[in-house]
């Protein structure tokens, strides 16, 4: 996985816990991040959950990238790889049976500006990157 967000920071990998559910069952995303230079800013990840369709948030959460003692601005060596925790998604229960889109991205937690987003092969990607697809089985 190579992504970039805005400048200087990369999505290098990740972990999800499955690549199917039922409805109301958690699912955890672990990611790994390099930057190659000090982020300008401290930035949140947002993990959505959308349908294939179109972008309505079903369900999410939010929350340091890495570990909070360990914001973006303090990202300064390039060639260390941090962790995140793992980050909980819980499903609604009442979720339909389906295949829905996991999009995730960074943003200022103080203005909500989101960090843009390029593939690497520099394609941009917007704001907000389909990581991966779950399957909602019942």
């Amino acid at each position: 996985t190579q992504f970039a967000f805005g400048d200087n920071i990369q999505l290098v990998g990740y972990d999800q816990s499955s690549e199917t559910a039922k409805p109301g069952d958690t699912l955890t995303l672990r990611f790994y991040w390099q930057a190659a230079a000090a982020p300008a800013d401290n930035y949140s990840l947002f993990i959505h959950v959308v349908p294939q369709a179109e972008y309505i948030v079903l369900a999410q959460t939010d929350g340091a990238p890495a570990s909070p003692e360990r914001p973006t601005l303090s990202w300064t060596d390039p060639s260390e790889t941090l962790i995140s925790p793992a980050f909980e998604l819980t499903l609604p229960p009442d979720l339909p049976t389906g295949n829905y889109r996991v999009m995730i991205g960074l943003y200022n937690y103080i203005d909500g500006a989101r960090l843009p987003i390029q593939d690497a092969d520099g394609n941009h990607l917007g704001d907000a990157l389909e990581l991966t697809q779950i399957t909602v089985q019942p």
